[in-house]
């Protein structure tokens, strides 16, 4: 997603490169606020499941927005909806995950366990494996 949406910012909508950097922002915005919520006041009532599931169903829902590109869309009407959807949709999928697979861990093991869980993410992303 990153990837081709910096091409299309760049080579569409004419942004410089700092200027299509700077477009990413608000995903990044709405994807810390929505960790911090999901983390803190949805987890403990709903469990990690359903957050998740929501979570990917908004990533659906992003990605979906941005196959309705076109050379003339623009980026607060055709752009935007998309990573501000995409951002809600990560911020219930990270936090909740990386908590709930650390949980249980003692405060001083958590960075280990919590490189252990990136660990098994990216090697499991390569080569199909399950850690």
């Amino acid at each position: 997603m990153f990837f081709f949406l910096t091409f299309f910012m760049q080579l569409n909508l004419h942004f410089s490169p700092i200027t299509s950097g700077l477009a990413f922002l608000p995903l990044t915005a709405v994807l810390v606020l929505a960790s911090t919520t999901a983390q803190t006041r949805v987890l403990p009532r709903t469990g990690p499941k359903p957050l998740v599931v929501t979570g990917m169903a908004l990533g659906v829902v992003g990605m979906y927005l941005f196959t309705r590109l076109t050379p003339t869309s623009t980026y607060a009407a055709n752009v935007l909806p998309g990573l501000l959807v995409i951002g809600l949709g990560l911020g219930c999928i990270f936090a909740p995950a990386i908590g709930t697979a650390t949980l249980g861990v003692e405060a001083k093991e958590t960075g280990v366990a919590s490189a252990v869980v990136n660990a098994c993410q990216q090697s499991a992303d390569r080569s199909g494996l399950r850690c």
